[in-house]
């Protein structure tokens, strides 16, 4: 009433001030009573009440009190009507909803209050105020949110709870992770208030709850509109997941992963049961392997999830050793692996997977564990059986990579649970294995016990039937075939052939590589101690033997017998070899596999002797001997007879090995024949040595007969050639049927009497082609009518003459007889039926004429496959390749094309070398060819051998483009001195061999690895520009490097006459320079006396090239330079080198060397510049020697022109 009659007495005037003290007042409880009392407007008041914020909390209890107490009247009547009490209601509710946010947060503050934390905390939504606190780790805070609002937070749940750092240990926030059934929520000890009911609810659901959060305001509220929203068992399970996976992923604390699923499955969560194994196994991994300090950081629970289970099992044993291989199997693995068991998920062993990869690089590893798990008494944990480990331990040896673990294999298998032949035999004998008198007295002493009998302590009887169960046939066959390859492994070990286990088991499916391999051993055996003995041979046979029964029994043993006394006679053990070789204790060999052999070795002795003295041909003599009654063995010492004694008899000295490489044994004959030009040819030693050589019946033989007929021939020895054809003729050889025509036909034939003419030429006609029929023909018509119309008597006289070598008389025989020609125009007349002979007679075939040009073109052509078949594998030269210019030159192009070494390079030029004897130029031939045709008569034959030395024409153009493709090949193969030479030949020609753009484009390619080289090959070549080039080139290596110049630069700058100009040339002093120290160089050496290798050779040195310098110098005015060399060549002291004395000593010096040069100059021999060091620059060297008066003049007359 107090209060009513206050507000009822009070003006507007008053009404103000109570307001405008109102809010300046704290707000507490003093100023409620003195200020709130007073308002009318009570609306007013529950906005204040809900809108001011107290400076303390019991201040702001007492204003939100103030404010419940004021609504509490509208509980029974309607008061302002429906808006009016409608906001009355709602303000009662947002009152009691600060009265519980204030009690919430005086509880999580622990009383202590802060207006501005507490006006944030009640205007802000649980379900952000929860994951605030969750973000931040403030689990005691969030715990007490969640108990006080749990209606209004349970939805959330699972949201706010991921907010919490993952970093942080689940042991903090245990009571917080969810269940699968709801918790029970406690509501707030203040009870239940009147506004809270579902009026209000249906109120607030008809839209007119305006700021009022229903899902916020009061626990009361929340539970009578929506109730307890807890999650479902699924998204708590999903929950838990994800959670423990983020843990990892995150934070990499696994064990905090760990504990969450473990708090799960403790709080009835279902579905964590196979993380939580991956979680421990991953666990136990990164542990185990912190111990073994292995890097596993990278190892993520995502990871380890999408290995699979194998996967998992080597992940458990990374790391290990042989030390602790055995604990982490016990610890980790094996319980790992009898976890998938009982999820029925293995299939096969893991450990025995695991050891067989494991094996190939360390197979100590899984000798441990075999070893530990065949300790008796066998308990079948790692293995399930015997069996498994026998077949483990095989997998483990056949997977191991290494060559040098045969004792490790052996103790491997020695401790597998099985009985070896060793151990059977140590076992099987009961009572005599320790002696006869031993056995007695067991017997006597045990009357009842029995061979099989365990029962009783013998530690010396152990029956392997009792100690290990019995594997099946198949596992007991792969343990002997391991214990043969065990065995042969150690073998080849021990002879130095490291060896896999892996290709011994295989080697039946590489038998080349297995021969291969004993052909090693073998020769490694032979080449490590060559004079080994008899002893060390018979072991090696005997573990050859072995190596076939236990690894190679595919291969046979007369194969193995074979390449055993291939070694042997290798050695030289030819005694031994011979004593296998008839052994009846071994495999006998056939006797063609004795005679194949020994052929063989004999072989390779003879064909690797370095000399013809070398102890190789006896080796091969003795190797031989093994078969003496061989025919291929004596064959081949008819080989070694005629390389060795008779080739060397008859002048022709090769080495086996280039005998060798000669395919055709004609080809060793005709070297024989050609070594005797100057010099009667012995046939009977030719005869000889083509029957050691393999000519044997007489066809054969009339091959060698018809080489010497021709070389006779081409070397004007007539008279062998006369009686070798005629012998080739009674023989029917047709191969020689133009030599015959030609010498019967030829003057010198005229020894001959009219029947060996007619014989020959008969033997011609049977023989010989189409084309030289009839001129044949004619010639067998004039010696028939000459046999026929001439006394014998003529004809003797005529023949004694010929005989006695009288030209008189010979040259009265030829008018006695007559020309062949006049019997055929005077006295016989062509009958018709010979008209189509007549014809014939006019071809213009010169059978005289062909035989000569034939042979040359023959040694052109051997000598040409001699330097063909040294460096090109598939090349060849034949007679038709030299036929014409253009055979030869699609020859040679195809020869250039696969060239592609610098010896195949320089052989191009040794062909064209050869070649050019062969191919002459046409100005050179036009006489000879005219000559040729006036001696041939009208009918085309002439007198036959004056013919015989015309050669093919060849056009210049032709041989100068075979000259630049050698040089291009030299140049491009790094042949370089060979191709100066080239060009130093081509140098005196009239025409260059290159135009400007080829020799910018080869001289650019010699110049890629010294510019000096560039500026030689300019320096041959007649092209300023280039040379200017290159000594700019070779000037700036000079100033950069400090480069010499070798002798060869310095003659061919000599030889270009440039040295006036490189020494007036402000940009060439370094290249001037150079070649001045180079010459004081020379002078130097030849005061020191000091000869160079070129001045015994007759090369110019000091004689030409230092004159010619000091004549260059003075004819380009250069006198200081030149005097000074010529001061100091006459020993004469600087100090005393004036004007006068120098040019005197000039004058002096330069007309002595004249004087010297002209009285040797008849004797200076260009040939023996091919000997010296300077060989490539013949021509230039000969230029300058023949041009030293003139330069030398020149000099005098510039210097006396100078001194006047």
């Amino acid at each position: 009433m107090g209060r009513q009659s206050a507000l009822g007495g009070a003006g507007n005037a008053s009404q103000d001030f109570y307001r405008d003290r109102w809010k300046k007042s704290d707000f507490g409880a003093n100023a409620i009573q003195e200020n709130l009392e007073f308002v009318r407007d009570r609306r007013w008041v529950v906005s204040e009440c809900l809108r001011r914020l107290c400076s303390t909390s019991e201040a702001m209890a007492a204003l939100l009190a103030y404010g419940l107490a004021e609504t509490e009247k509208f509980r029974d009547q309607a008061g302002g009507g429906d808006d009016e009490r409608r906001f009355f209601l709602l303000g009662r509710l947002r009152l009691l909803q600060f009265k519980d946010r204030l009690d919430t947060y005086l509880g999580i503050h622990m009383g202590r209050y802060d207006p501005q934390k507490y006006m944030i905390f009640r205007s802000t939504s649980l379900h952000r105020l929860a994951s605030t606190f969750a973000e931040h780790g403030k689990t005691g805070a969030l715990e007490l949110l969640m108990k006080r609002h749990g209606y209004a937070l349970a939805p959330h749940v699972l949201s706010i709870l991921d907010g919490i750092p993952e970093t942080l240990s689940p042991h903090t926030y245990e009571q917080l992770l969810p269940r699968l059934s709801p918790p029970q929520v406690l509501l707030p000890r203040r009870g239940q208030d009147w506004i809270e009911s579902e009026a209000v609810v249906r109120l607030a659901d008809a839209g007119v709850s305006g700021e009022v959060d229903l899902h916020e305001c009061t626990e009361f509220m929340v539970n009578l509109s929506r109730g307890l929203r807890w999650p479902a068992a699924e998204e708590i399970t999903s929950w838990y997941l994800q959670r423990a996976r983020r843990i990892d992923q995150l934070s990499g604390q696994l064990e905090n992963s760990l504990f969450l699923l473990d708090a799960g499955i403790q709080k009835g969560v279902s579905g964590l049961n196979d993380l939580w194994k991956d979680v421990a196994d991953l666990c136990r991994v990164s542990f185990s392997n912190a111990e073994c300090k292995e890097d596993d950081a990278s190892l993520a629970l995502a990871a380890w999830e999408a290995l699979d289970a194998f996967d998992k099992f080597k992940m458990m044993l990374r790391g290990v050793t042989e030390d602790n291989v055995v604990d982490r199997l016990m610890e980790v693995a094996v319980p790992f692996v009898q976890g998938l068991a009982e999820q029925g998920e293995t299939q096969q062993s893991f450990l025995v997977r695991y050891l067989k990869e494991v094996a190939s690089a360390n197979l100590q590893l899984c000798a441990v564990v075999l070893e530990d798990s065949c300790k008796p008494p066998y308990k079948g944990v790692l293995f399930k059986d015997e069996a498994e480990i026998i077949a483990a331990g095989l997998d483990c040896i056949y997977s191991s990579s290494q060559t040098d673990e045969w004792e490790l294999m052996a103790s491997i298998l020695s401790r597998l649970p099985w009985e070896d032949d060793k151990q059977q035999q140590k076992a099987s004998d009961t009572y005599g294995e320790r002696g006869l008198r031993r056995g007695f007295v067991n017997a006597l002493r045990y009357p009842n016990r029995t061979l099989t009998d365990t029962s009783m302590d013998a530690p010396f009887n152990v029956s392997p039937t009792k100690r290990y169960p019995a594997i099946s046939g198949e596992l007991e066959r792969r343990l002997r075939t391991a214990e043969g390859h065990i065995q042969a492994g150690k073998i080849l070990f021990r002879y130095q052939l490291p060896t896999k286990i892996g290709f011994l088991a295989s080697s039946n499916e590489d038998v080349k590589g297995t021969k291969q391999m004993l052909r090693i051993l073998l020769s490694k055996f032979l080449r490590k101690h060559p004079g080994r003995s008899d002893g060390e041979w018979n072991a090696l046979w005997r573990d050859l033997q072995v190596l076939q029964e236990k690894a190679f029994t595919f291969l046979e043993k007369d194969y193995l017998l074979s390449e055993f006394c291939r070694g042997l006679l290798k050695a030289g053990r030819f005694h031994l070899a011979k004593s296998y070789f008839k052994d009846p204790g071994v495999a006998l060999l056939s006797e063609e596999k004795i005679e194949s052999l020994v052929l063989q070795t004999s072989r390779e002795f003879f064909y690797s002797a370095n000399t013809l003295d070398s102890p190789d041909i006896d080796r091969a003599k003795d190797c031989l001997s093994l078969i003496p009654d061989s025919g291929s063995g004596i064959a081949e010492r008819d080989i070694i007879v005629a390389v060795t004694e008779r080739l060397p008899y008859l002048g022709v000295t090769m080495l086996p090995a280039q005998f060798r490489q000669i395919k055709d044994p004609m080809e060793v004959l005709k070297m024989a024949i050609e070594s005797h030009k100057e010099s009667h040819v012995p046939l009977e030693e030719v005869f000889e040595v083509a029957r050691l050589l393999g000519y044997k019946d007489t066809s054969q033989m009339a091959f060698v007969e018809e080489a010497l007929a021709r070389e006779a021939a081409a070397h004007g020895d007539v008279a062998v050639a006369q009686e070798l054809c005629l012998s080739l003729a009674r023989k029917d050889h047709g191969k020689v049927w133009d030599l015959c025509a030609a010498i019967g036909r030829g003057p010198d034939a005229e020894r001959l009497d009219i029947k060996s003419r007619k014989e020959l030429i008969s033997f011609s006609l049977r023989h010989c082609d189409g084309e030289s029929i009839g001129e044949l023909l004619s010639a067998w018509k004039e010696f028939d009518l000459v046999d026929e119309y001439l006394p014998v008597t003529l004809l003797e006289v005529s023949d004694s003459a010929s005989t006695e070598g009288s030209a008189s008389t010979e040259g009265s025989e030829k008018e006695e007889v007559g020309a062949p020609d006049d019997f055929l125009q005077d006295d016989v007349t062509t009958p018709k039926d010979d008209e189509p002979l007549t014809e014939l007679d006019e071809t213009p075939t010169n059978i005289s004429s062909l035989e000569p040009t034939e042979s040359k073109l023959a040694v052109a052509a051997r000598r040409s496959r001699d330097i063909v078949a040294q460096e090109f594998a598939d090349g060849e030269v034949t007679e038709a390749d030299l036929a014409s210019v253009e055979d030869a030159w699609h020859c040679f192009s195809r020869l250039a094309e696969n060239t592609s070494t610098k010896k195949q390079a320089a052989a191009l030029k040794l062909l064209l070398e050869e070649w050019e004897t062969v191919f002459e130029t046409k100005e050179d031939n036009e006489d000879d060819l005219q000559r040729a045709e006036d001696k041939g008569g009208e009918d085309g034959w002439g007198d036959g051998w004056q013919d015989f030395d015309v050669a093919e024409t060849v056009e210049a153009p032709k041989l100068q483009s075979l000259w630049k493709i050698a040089c291009q090949k030299l140049i491009q193969y790094r042949g370089l001195e060979a191709a100066l030479s080239v060009l130093d030949r081509w140098s005196t020609s009239s025409s260059a061999l290159l135009n400007k753009d080829e020799a910018e484009e080869f001289v650019h390619c010699a110049a890629q690895e010294n510019p000096l080289l560039g500026l030689k090959f300019a320096l041959l070549l007649p092209y300023e520009s280039l040379r200017s080039t290159y000594m700019d080139r070779v000037e700036a290596e000079l100033q950069s490097q400090g480069a010499v110049l070798d002798k060869a630069a310095m003659v061919l700058l000599l030889s270009a006459r440039l040295l006036p100009t490189i020494a007036s040339a402000s940009n060439l002093t370094g290249l001037f320079s150079a070649l001045s120290k180079g010459f004081a160089e020379l002078l130097h050496k030849s005061q020191a006396g000091i000869l160079l290798p070129e001045d015994s050779l007759g090369a110019p040195s000091l004689n030409v090239i230092v004159p010619y310098f000091v004549s260059e110098m003075t004819r380009g005015r250069h006198y200081g330079a030149a005097a000074s060399l010529v001061l100091q060549l006459m020993r004469v002291p600087q100090s005393f080198a004036t004007w006068n004395i120098s040019h005197f000593a000039l004058k002096r010096y330069l007309e002595a060397q004249q004087q010297q040069q002209r009285q040797k100059r008849e004797s200076f021999d260009p040939e023996r510049l091919r000997e010296s060091s300077l060989f490539y620059l013949c021509e230039t060297i000969s230029r300058m020697v023949a041009s030293f008066d003139v330069v030398v003049t020149e000099a005098l007359m510039t210097l006396a022109k100078d001194m006047k």
